[in-house]
């Protein structure tokens, strides 16, 4: 599936940043013999992550998949779980590699990274487990919203007349209006019955999810907007039953409010929120790159 480019853009930080796995440790090489204890922990180091070339390309596919070509399949859904036992064991395998005191920081910035690279990737994994979900109860919600429109659409009440005739032709058309106008209230509560049940159903497959931070915001408005559509139309099914039917505009203008799929002010806010609070856990793996970068150039100029 497509992933919509709002969501999209948010994650995109991991490919742009320069922070995919594969190139987690390609460091440049020193210029004293090699022999330097430095320079062999620091080929010692990429050896480990040679070593996993081919599982780190698997984890490189999925980020693009993602990130480049803004999709998601149970592949590469599938290739998320289990990019984060990969980069464990590459945190393993370079964690077990003996640094000299001289590389004690570089040592630390790498496994840094490392974890962050663990802790980003199981959160876009999260998010592209949770999304096809997230989307297929908004596409089924947006199917029942259409066949309420339409069984409200085919059940119209009639509309006051001016009446002529005699007095029992006047109290038989009154009488007839009653009738339509009671059926058609009657068929409207249905059709709004039948919705507040796919709003139900749709709750409880979205109180089934785990969402990622980044989606926290609209997930919770999602779940706060179901509940207030499905008090609103119990609201109305109750007037439309009732025998005066008073206040029935009010009670479907109410609903109509209620069922509105557009992002309230504060959700938008708490989103964007959430985004920087991730594009910001993202930034910080370039961070720690950086600091390896900094960190190799003070050791070489130190042997220099």
């Amino acid at each position: 599936m497509t992933l919509p480019r709002r969501r999209a853009l948010a994650i995109g930080f991991a490919v742009a940043g320069g922070l995919t796995a594969i190139a987690l440790v390609v460091f440049p090489r020193s210029g004293k013999p090699h022999h330097s204890a430095v320079y062999g922990y620091i080929t010692s180091v990429d050896a480990a992550e040679a070593r996993m070339t081919f599982a780190l390309s698997k984890v490189q596919a999925a980020y693009e998949a993602v990130t480049v070509r803004h999709s998601t399949t149970p592949a590469t859904a599938k290739a998320f779980a289990a990019a984060v036992p990969t980069l464990r064991n590459l945190e393993t395998r370079i964690a077990a590699v003996p640094a000299p005191p001289e590389a004690t920081r570089l040592r630390a910035l790498v496994l840094k990274l490392v974890r962050q690279e663990v802790a980003a990737t199981v959160e876009i994994g999260a998010f592209v487990r949770f999304l096809p979900q997230f989307d297929a109860v908004l596409k089924d919600l947006g199917a029942a919203a259409t066949t309420l429109g339409r069984r409200l659409a085919a059940a119209q009440a009639p509309k006051p007349q001016r009446i002529h005739g005699t007095k029992a032709q006047i109290a038989q058309a009154q009488a007839a209006f009653t009738a339509a106008a009671a059926k058609a209230a009657l068929a409207q509560a249905d059709a709004v019955t039948a919705y507040d049940a796919s709003l139900a159903s749709a709750a409880a497959r979205l109180r089934g999810l785990s969402p990622p931070r980044l989606m926290e915001p609209a997930y919770r408005f999602q779940l706060s907007a179901l509940a207030r559509t499905s008090a609103a139309g119990a609201r109305l099914v109750a007037g439309l039953k009732a025998p005066t039917r008073t206040n029935i505009s009010l009670l479907t203008r109410a609903f109509a409010v209620a069922s509105r799929t557009a992002q309230s002010v504060g959700e938008q806010r708490a989103e964007i929120v959430a985004v920087k609070a991730y594009d910001a856990r993202l930034r910080a793996s370039g961070t720690t790159a950086a600091a390896i970068r900094r960190e190799i150039l003070a050791l070489q100029s130190q042997q220099n």
